[in-house]
């Protein structure tokens, strides 16, 4: 491997992508200086975030389908880094335009029953300047929700 970063291609690569590389070290709080570094928080933040994706969907799946226990728990709290929240937007292809969520912005993803039918309503909470700003993404409604739990 440490031949393979001498070459005149690795470098290019990169010199290419300088900016990026200085961008995700500003960002992350450490210095990247290859791409394997790179490679290996894209895939622990992309696991972190399927787990996540997982998780909720499995619980509101639960609470919609009756199969929850307890039955009666009318809520979910999940804890998470501000990148996790970035990645967790960007999943969901709501991270536009692209930043970097500070200490305390969250997500919140709210299930509504109204006449029979089950909405999800998901809202984003920046903090910005010690003022908090609300982002209502999306309120849709379930169209399909398989009970087999």
């Amino acid at each position: 491997m440490a031949e393979y970063k001498n070459t005149t291609y690795y470098q290019g690569i990169l010199n290419k992508y300088k900016d990026e590389m200085e961008y995700i070290s500003e960002h992350a709080g450490t210095t990247f200086v290859d791409m394997y570094q790179v490679y290996k928080l894209y895939n622990v933040l992309k696991q972190q975030v399927s787990y996540l994706m997982r998780k909720i969907i499995l619980d509101t799946k639960k609470k919609i389908c009756g199969s929850l226990v307890p039955s009666n728990r009318q809520l979910f709290i999940y804890s998470a880094h501000q990148l996790n929240v970035a990645c967790f937007l960007h999943t969901l292809g709501l991270y536009d335009p692209p930043h970097t969520p500070n200490f305390g912005a969250h997500v919140t993803i709210e299930i509504h029953r109204i006449h029979n039918t089950e909405y999800v309503r998901v809202r984003y909470f920046l903090i910005k300047n010690e003022r908090k700003f609300k982002f209502d993404i999306f309120f849709i409604k379930l169209i399909f929700i398989l009970c087999f739990i």
